[in-house]
């Protein structure tokens, strides 16, 4: 979660927002993670850096039990 809300090499970052500068027209609105063998997936629900949210806090955690202890 940490390397999806990077927002290091602005404008070229994983996690990007728009400043309002000329040209700067894009904003990183959704992430996903997928750990099938702990059975679960992690959506963003906006930028994953959570804009200001403690670390994390963008992200929900949806269950795969199809998938746990594979």
């Amino acid at each position: 979660m940490e390397v999806l809300a990077d927002h290091f090499d602005h404008p070229y970052s994983v996690c990007n927002h728009v400043s309002g500068r000329p040209g700067e027209v894009g904003q990183t609105n959704l992430a996903f993670l997928a750990l099938p063998a702990v059975g679960a997936f992690w959506l963003s629900d906006g930028p994953p850096c959570g804009e200001g949210r403690p670390p994390g806090a963008a992200f929900a955690k949806y269950p795969m039990p199809w998938c746990e202890g594979r």
